[in-house]
């Protein structure tokens, strides 16, 4: 038999214990926003707020240029990550490279916060996988079919989907089945590109809840002034300003190569080569288109590899470059990589 002394000394000692936990305790708000703005030091934008508080099912982004489009995202995952306790989310993106600047917009997030804070909300935080002390995770990875499989995802973050190699089996074979046990969220966002391709597609459903957003709004909320806009007309080739900036799908029925035949060529896994590296024994062949004032000069290396051909390295030069400097810059590649 426990005497009554010993039980009520029990008593008090879980109550302690339960009053400490209390305290410790970090209460995440419910509202995105408040979360954004008390935990992270982040005020959004009026955009971003709509896009924060979206808690559609199905939710599909284009945005212009910095307009803080990662960093909402960012924002919208660990508000979901630290609210639905052992959650999986998931980032998906081309390559590993680009899922990984989500996701390192995401810790940065992270390791804003006050440390005490942190260190009660975040268990271990490692290059493509940050593990919560609630359960959850978020994890970065490359679109790839044979990576991707396997997972039971909450809340998926697809972004650059317009470039996804194999887009349907993707989405349709591997990235929704995900979804299905879980009821889970989709979130998919990029730059448009092309109408032969799953994210197109989404844009035309209306079961999709849609967020776009153009240079308008961005300059609207401050975040860019109108002079770098009218500098980036100037500069880019009109399709390519209303896709970067409008967000605008173009057509491209009097293109010789199509957009979608252009995202399929893109090899995820390919690593660009850098100016100052070294190369041998590599059969190597170097291009150079020439332009100066209307167009670019652009200059470009294909590695022939098992007789498939695949572009190790891109320059694109500045309008009214002088072509002396574009051929400097070949001469140097032929001397650094010999076997141009």
């Amino acid at each position: 038999m426990v005497g009554k002394e010993t039980l009520i000394k029990e008593l008090e000692k879980i109550e302690r214990k339960l009053r400490k936990i209390q305290r410790e305790r970090v209460e995440i708000p419910q509202d995105p926003v408040e979360f954004a703005e008390k935990l992270l030091g982040f005020y959004p934008t009026d955009y971003q707020v709509s896009l924060l508080r979206d808690r559609s099912k199905r939710i599909v982004i284009r945005m212009s240029r910095q307009a803080g489009k990662t960093t909402t995202i960012a924002i919208k995952a660990i508000h979901f990550a630290l609210s639905n306790p052992r959650t999986l989310t998931l980032i998906i993106a081309p390559s590993k490279r680009q899922s990984m600047i989500m996701m390192d917009r995401i810790q940065g997030f992270l390791m804003s916060m006050d440390d005490k804070i942190r260190r009660k909300l975040v268990r271990k935080m490692l290059r493509t996988v940050i593990y919560f002390r609630n359960g959850s995770q978020i994890v970065a990875l490359p679109c790839s079919v044979h990576l991707l499989r396997g997972y039971t995802a909450h809340l998926i973050l697809a972004d650059e989907a317009a470039f996804f190699r194999d887009d349907e089996t993707i989405f349709y074979s591997v990235l929704f089945p995900m979804l299905s046990t879980t009821d889970g969220t989709l979130i998919v966002s990029s730059t448009p590109w092309g109408k032969n391709n799953v994210f197109y597609q989404f844009n035309q459903d209306p079961k999709f809840s849609k967020h776009v957003v153009t240079w308008r709004n961005v300059v609207e909320a401050g975040l860019v002034k109108q002079e770098f806009i009218e500098e980036m007309k100037r500069l880019l080739p009109e399709e390519r300003f209303k896709m970067e900036f409008e967000a605008e799908f173009i057509e491209d029925e009097d293109s010789w190569l199509k957009q979608d035949l252009l995202a399929k060529a893109i090899d995820p896994e390919l690593t660009p080569w850098k100016f100052d590296d070294f190369y041998e024994n590599k059969e190597l062949y170097v291009g150079v288109d020439f332009g100066k004032h209307r167009d670019y000069s652009v200059v470009s290396v294909v590695e022939n590899r098992d007789g498939i051909l695949r572009l190790v390295h891109m320059k694109r030069f500045p309008l009214e470059t002088n072509y002396s400097v574009v051929i400097g810059y070949i001469k140097t590649l032929c001397e650094r990589w010999r076997d141009v």
